[in-house]
């Protein structure tokens, strides 16, 4: 799979976002049938949420609510469906467990804790915005941020006036910089040229940005953050200056190959080869596992999320901890991923409810120990 192309969705969605009618959503009795036996609505909540959702996900200049990836949705669509939801219910359901204040809890849940964890967005370069260079300033960044390019494609029934295929560029950032960038767009004016007119924009003018659904990859080159297990903030985990130091840094930001460490559907080959586009025509054996076990399982462990449906590796805490008061190793596969092409797929694929961090695998019954990452879940999990 092209890593690029779901990037390039993401852009075609953002472009065609501004084209959606601000009219009040009308939603049918089988949407508000539907949200009622999902969330326990009544039906005048079901009618405002589902309202809300339409807004969230036409808004999308805003950032708000969960937008899952095309690619994601195919891949779950099934399921999903299996168990009573549409798109929109399941991001609204995404968007409920991702936007809760650190340590808030649920009534049917009260042990769950939502930690915080960093978002990025795309934002189009247009109007005042038309730089990479503007958007580091107005963000307030040390570098450019990275770069990346869309297409939009008019889908049956949008507005046929506009123009196919409409090309844009669009930055990507955290959510404090896209923070930043609105507040500088709030109290700054300034002049845009174009090949006929110049006009004065900003204050507030209104950006396009889009969610980046991608699972977060921020492997820090000066401390072992973020490892799986291990708490980087106490003093016998930091660097010391040792020999150690260096392979706690293992692998680095932009390392390729780096080994993984798959405990869930990741695991199925046949999930891979979708991921990768690889047909049945290529080499059967294009996908090649290892059996493996994460090393030092005492400090994570497999819980759950979504009322037991779906498993999630997360750090060991006393609120998470077994019945039994045992951590077993976990068991799963290793696999050897060859480039960022491959791993942008996986990322997209997890989604920004998970993040790529350090591990140790301890690979064929522990004839060889390898630093390499995995996904960890960072959403609220079941108590």
């Amino acid at each position: 799979m092209d890593p690029w192309s779901e990037l390039e969705s993401m852009a075609g969605l953002a472009l065609r976002a501004a084209d959606h009618s601000e009219e009040e959503y009308q939603p049918t009795p089988d949407e508000i049938k539907r949200w009622q036996n999902l969330f326990n609505y009544t039906k005048s909540e079901a009618v405002e949420q589902i309202r809300q959702q339409k807004k969230n996900s036409a808004d999308v200049h805003l950032g708000q609510g969960c937008r899952i990836s095309d690619l994601y949705w195919e891949e779950i669509r099934a399921e999903k469906e299996a168990q009573g939801h549409d798109r929109d219910s399941y991001e609204h359901y995404c968007s409920s467990m991702s936007t809760r204040p650190e340590g808030t809890t649920t009534a049917t849940n009260p042990k769950t804790t939502f930690p915080t964890k960093n978002t990025y967005y795309l934002i189009k370069l247009d109007g005042p915005l038309s730089s990479a260079e503007t958007i580091r300033v107005a963000g307030g960044l040390p570098t450019l941020p990275p770069t990346f390019s869309g297409t939009s494609n008019l889908e049956d029934g949008e507005d046929s006036d506009r123009v196919d295929n409409e090309q844009a560029s669009f930055c990507r950032v955290d959510n404090a910089t896209k923070d930043k960038i609105l507040e500088w767009l709030a109290t700054t004016t300034t002049t845009t040229t174009t090949t006929t007119t110049t006009v004065s924009t900003g204050g507030g003018w209104r950006p396009t940005i889009v969610k980046d659904s991608a699972a977060s990859k921020d492997l820090s080159q000066t401390t072992p953050y973020p490892t799986l297990g291990l708490d980087t903030t106490l003093p016998q985990n930091r660097l010391n200056g040792d020999s150690r130091d260096q392979a706690l840094l293992q692998p680095g930001q932009d390392e390729y190959p780096v080994w993984y460490f798959f405990y869930g559907t990741l695991a199925d080959p046949t999930v891979l080869r979708r991921l990768f586009d690889i047909t049945s025509d290529d080499d059967p054996n294009a996908i090649v596992y290892h059996p493996a076990k994460l090393h030092g399982s005492g400090d994570i462990r497999l819980a759950t999320w979504g009322n037991g449906k779906y498993n999630a590796l997360v750090d060991f805490t006393a609120d998470l901890s077994r019945k039994d008061g045992k951590n077993t190793p976990l068991a799963g596969k290793a696999y050897l991923v060859m480039d960022r092409a491959q791993e942008d797929a996986l990322r997209y694929y997890e989604t920004d409810q998970y993040e790529v961090v350090r591990c140790l695998i301890e690979l064929e019954d522990g004839k060889e120990l390898v630093r390499g990452l995995t996904f960890r879940f960072i959403g609220a999990v079941d108590s």
